[in-house]
């Protein structure tokens, strides 16, 4: 039943094409967008969820913006299909599962590991984006509950998610204990719940150990290349992770942006071959030349422009280096090699926002305020909350309205800062 029927309002063509939606999702993906474990769940989540968001292939794709709209499908139907990149073969769907990692709850307070708190779930959030069926919030967003006994209706509310991971933190002499719970959002069953000691030497297992039983709770299918980005970029020493996890903490903070390039410099001096430290060491050697010395900004830049090369020399395929690069390859007047690699990136991450968030600043420089719009609403599907700056490009095309409605600054980006016209 349509959300009209089940309040008692005046029903009209709109109650077909609720019925059309739900069968458009249930014939692709063999589920149904409105399940509940009972007759009052399916009604609630009729009346106040919203169909997950598919992700899969670019007709995959198409298909769910006919879903979430509900609107001119006979004509955006035959269009997806015509344009099917399926070579004959049936398309593909996962339904998105949306997730946060809040910061750990320090119970002993230590000077020492106090910077775990935030830069384990910080690494295991970014380690859980390589999943294609998985929407990770940003750090940034996590930050927001780090605070009391996380209120798992806010969360869910605020954040727009199904499962929150949290967890406690505490050190025992050369040992760190990590306590970790996975609850559903809103109601909060535990899907999964798990302690780990381990030496202090060797965070990275605690990490990797946490992101395989989160894919295995969830029952995430991997494809291979998504087993095999798990694998990647493993540091060489726990001395380079510690440099790495502390630094991440620092870059979050306008304040202590220098704190942070000295501590990602310490890393790549320690393990030359970790990417991730070079993609955020890269990041910040630009926000000093934009924004803290802008007397020395070639000099900046052009350091900012090797660590990036870097970074994608070591992993080719890191979303990371690929979308922070985009930001300084538009300050370079680079627009259209920006759009073009992020392009080819959204091919193989279709739902990492952060992507589709990069192709609204690289489309608008390249002058395709459409697709710059069209990239807007589909990071906006998969994060409401994500920080765009769609509103130059609502502007520049006119459309008056949806600028100063978009206008208002999204909390949630780990590169908040990057999101600016000069």
């Amino acid at each position: 039943m349509a959300p009209e029927q089940l309040s008692g309002q005046p029903t009209d063509a709109r109650v077909d094409l609720f019925a059309v939606g739900v069968m458009l999702y249930e014939m692709i993906t063999g589920k149904s967008p409105f399940a509940g474990a009972g007759m009052i769940d399916t009604m609630h989540a009729i009346l106040n969820d919203r169909p997950p968001v598919l992700t899969g292939s670019a007709t995959v794709d198409a298909v769910d913006r006919i879903i979430q709209r509900a609107r001119d499908m006979a004509d955006d139907v035959r269009g997806a299909m015509a344009s099917s990149d399926l070579s004959g073969e049936l398309p593909v769907a996962r339904a998105v599962t949306r997730l946060i990692v809040l910061p750990l709850r320090v119970l002993r307070p230590d000077p020492e590991t106090d910077f775990m708190a935030f830069g384990l779930a910080d690494a295991i959030s970014r380690s859980l984006s390589a999943i294609e069926s998985l929407v990770v919030r940003s750090s940034l967003a996590a930050a927001e509950f780090a605070e009391g006994t996380p209120d798992l209706k806010r969360i869910a509310k605020e954040t727009d998610v199904e499962a929150v991971l949290t967890g406690t933190l505490m050190r025992a002499g050369d040992q760190i204990r990590v306590n970790a719970q996975l609850l559903e959002a809103p109601g909060g069953t535990v899907l999964w719940s798990q302690s780990s000691q381990s030496p202090l030497g060797d965070l990275f297992k605690v990490q990797d150990d946490f992101t395989q039983h989160i894919v295995e709770s969830l029952s995430i299918p991997l494809t291979r290349r998504e087993e095999q980005m798990l694998k990647r970029d493993v540091p060489a020493t726990a001395r380079a992770y510690e440099f790495y996890l502390r630094g991440n903490e620092c870059a979050a903070d306008r304040t202590t942006w220098l704190v942070a390039l000295d501590l990602y410099r310490q890393c790549v001096d320690e393990d030359p071959n970790f990417a991730p430290a070079w993609a955020r060491l890269g990041r910040l050697q630009r926000l000093k030349g934009i924004y803290l010395d802008s007397e020395r900004a070639d000099e900046h830049l052009a350091e900012a422009e090797s660590s990036f090369k870097r970074a994608l020399e070591l992993n080719p395929d890191l979303p990371l280096a690929h979308n922070l690069y985009a930001y300084l390859e538009v300050d370079f007047g680079r627009a259209k090699e920006a759009m073009l690699r992020l392009l080819d990136l959204a091919r193989r991450h279709r739902a990492d926002p952060e992507i589709f968030a990069g192709l609204v600043h690289a489309c608008r420089y390249c002058g395709i305020l459409d697709a710059s719009i069209a990239a807007y609403e589909k990071a906006y599907r998969l994060d409401p909350n994500i920080r765009t700056s769609v509103s130059h490009s609502y502007w520049q095309s006119g459309q008056i309205d949806r600028a100063v409605e978009t206008e208002p600054a999204r909390r949630y980006s780990v590169h908040e800062d990057d999101g600016r016209d000069p």
